[in-house]
Order: C-alpha cells, then structure tokens, then sequence
C-alpha cells in the first residue's frame, strides 16, 4: 500500500476497503485499517466518521462519541455524522441531545431518511409515540423499502 501520510489517495482508498469491511461485519478488520489511516493522518474526516460507527456497532458508544464528534468539529456541516451522533447520544441516554443533533441534521437535509428514522427511534425513547410514527411514516414515504 501507498504511504498513507504522503498519499491521500491511498487513504481515502484505505477508508473504502475498511467501508467494505464494515459492511461485511467484519468491525476488527475495518477498525484496524481506520486506526492505521488516522496514526498517518490524525484529522482525516471519514476515518473517525467510520471508527465512530464501528464503534458504535461494536456496543462502545462512549468510545464512538469522541469519533464522531472529531469528525463533527472538522465538518460540521455533515448530516450523515449528525445522524450517528443522535443515535451514539441516545445509547448513552442522552435522549434529548440525541433529538436535538437530529433535528439539526434534518434542518440541513430534510430528506435524510436515516435521520429521520432515528429521530423516531429516539421520540420512541422519549414516549412520544406519535411523533415516532409521523417520522417513520415519514421515512417510508421517502424510501418505502428503508424500514
């Protein structure tokens, strides 16, 4: 592999085999080639957006908090993060920081299905289940086969 901290082809190339791996179920693999990516290049963005989420998979929400919101203060115009954040803070119930970062990532894209289906998730938490059905017929609306 291309060096990584002179390369940042070979980083975003690295970031999308560990995506892969991701995908695959295969957390350790994918948190390996984040870490290696993020010893040769500290702030790149979607290494800690991913080492958030595997994180966050793995059942570490504490651990993927810090990723996520690294990734956050590089770009924090980012809904998809913000999205991960609502369901990283609602793992730590801290359910109503989780509505208001979701509610922020709509603000941004309204049609996030995957923040909206969170958000849900989360009115769910808080007892609002109203409002958790208007947001997953919402969802299915925009994309019926998401849910």
């Amino acid at each position: 592999m291309s060096d990584l901290r002179t390369n940042p082809a070979a980083a975003a190339q690295a970031i999308e085999e560990a995506a892969a791996l991701y995908r695959q179920g295969k957390l350790d693999a994918a948190e390996k080639i984040c870490a290696r990516v993020l010893r040769a290049r500290p702030g790149w963005f979607d290494a800690l957006h991913l080492l958030g989420l595997i994180k966050l998979q793995a059942g570490k929400a504490a651990a993927a908090l810090g990723f996520l919101e690294s990734a956050l203060k590089l770009n924090p115009g980012a809904p998809l993060v913000m999205s991960n954040l609502g369901m990283t803070l609602a793992a730590l119930n801290r359910d109503a920081e989780a509505l208001a970062i979701l509610d922020k990532a709509l603000a941004l894209l309204p049609a996030q299905v995957e923040a909206i289906t969170n958000r849900g998730n989360v009115l769910l938490k808080l007892n609002r289940p109203a409002e958790a059905l208007a947001a997953f017929e919402q969802a299915m609306a925009i994309e019926p086969r998401f849910l």
